[in-house]
């Protein structure tokens, strides 16, 4: 049988092996700015092919996909990386006719005012919005509003900019936030939606789509609500569950997304769930690794067995996974100690940080400026807990006295 050719575009090291264990001739468009060119080795190693140049240069992209396409027709392209090229692949994508998914159905995930309009024409989860195309028109339009409000960039992720602003003092130091972010809009101003938060993890086959599991979040206070933790499975009631995934399913078939992991975050209001935002990839923060340790289920093996038209197997319940990051206090660290004695523990299946002796601690404002995090695993949520907080208090942290 002849190989399937898949060509996808800034394919992070993991899905290239799993797509090479599926059987698929691979072609790698890689971005040369990226900050993860030092896989590139062993991308190059797995690849069929590899191409690195600038893939924001939209006119480039599609001239090297012609060109590939031209020489031996691609069976698929796909793209699971950054949403900043993700769009505009899937719309050469459909030109010639490689596409998974359609890029309509890309863009009402990965934008969050084309999901809030879609969610409104269907009834589901609605909440009061209003788009914002320029930041300068910010102060007036959520005067207009009316406060509490949450202000975020439409098409950025990792929690840049989200921020819960009470008055217009809020509102002046988020736009000192974005001035630094260089992002100009378009912005979402929506209602602020209060309880606790949770992801859903799901991989879409020939559109059906499967609920993998559930994760709860752990995030920051107000104004900013960047995620600190995770959980999963989710220790909700099985009947808000239920609801739950309902909802994701019926938002999905809405959209008309046919293909693929998506990972949407709710917000548990007192008047039922209400999606804030969907991506058409993986939840980061290691989250696969949760899904795998608690579930067996492999999201990214299931992603390229589902290109196969394999859907995802049953879960099998081992315990509960939780990363948690680290939050320290802010100044230039002496020493750090306990980091080796912490990877020692039974319970604990991976612990990085990426700061040194001399280092100073920033300020964690979105999921870029984190420093490092630690993985459990766990039989009950109850254990997951405790061991993770017996961990965290092994690592001691000594700063350098101010002058």
């Amino acid at each position: 049988m002849k190989q399937k050719k898949l060509l996808m575009v800034t394919p992070w090291l993991r899905f290239v092996r799993k797509a090479k264990e599926e059987g698929f001739y691979f072609i790698a468009l890689w971005d040369k700015r990226t900050k993860g060119n030092i896989f590139l080795p062993e991308i190059a190693k797995l690849a069929d092919e590899l191409y690195v140049f600038d893939v924001n240069n939209f006119d480039r992209l599609e001239s090297m996909i012609e060109s590939i396409h031209t020489r031996e027709p691609l069976d698929y392209i796909y793209h699971l990386g950054l949403e900043e090229n993700m769009l505009q692949t899937y719309a050469i994508a459909e030109k010639y006719g490689c596409a998974i998914n359609s890029s309509q159905a890309i863009s009402v995930l990965n934008d969050k005012y084309r999901m809030r309009t879609l969610l409104q024409a269907h009834g589901i989860s609605t909440v009061r919005f209003q788009l914002v195309e320029k930041l300068q028109a910010v102060p007036q339009m959520g005067e207009e509003f009316g406060f509490p409000l949450v202000l975020k960039p439409t098409q950025l992720s990792g929690s840049r900019g989200v921020c819960l602003c009470h008055h217009q003092e809020d509102v002046r130091r988020w736009m000192e936030l974005m001035e630094t972010y260089q992002h100009e809009g378009p912005f979402l101003m929506e209602e602020y939606l209060h309880g606790p938060e949770v992801s859903v993890e799901t991989v879409t086959v020939e559109g059906q789509h499967h609920v993998i599991g559930i994760t709860d979040k752990i995030k920051t206070p107000p104004p900013l609500f960047v995620e600190v933790g995770h959980i999963h499975p989710s220790q909700l009631p099985m009947e808000q569950q239920a609801q739950i995934r309902e909802m994701v399913v019926r938002f999905l078939t809405a959209a008309d997304y046919r293909f693929g992991p998506a990972h949407t975050e709710l917000i548990l209001t007192p008047e039922g769930p209400k999606i804030v935002e969907s991506q058409a990839r993986l939840g980061g923060d290691r989250i696969p690794k949760l899904v795998h340790l608690s579930t067996g289920i492999e999201l990214e093996s299931a992603i390229f067995k589902g290109i196969k038209g394999i859907h995802p197997p049953a879960s099998t319940m081992n315990g509960v996974a939780m990363i948690k990051y680290f939050q320290w206090k802010p100044g230039t660290i002496q020493n750090i100690e306990g980091i080796d004695a912490v990877q020692e523990l039974p319970y604990v299946v991976h612990i990085e940080c990426t700061l040194r002796p001399g280092d100073v601690v920033p300020e964690i404002r979105d999921s870029a400026s984190r420093y490092g995090y630690m993985i459990v695993l766990a039989k009950s949520y109850e254990e997951a807990i405790e061991q993770i907080d017996t961990a965290m208090s092994m690592i001691r942290v000594t700063f350098e006295e101010q002058a």
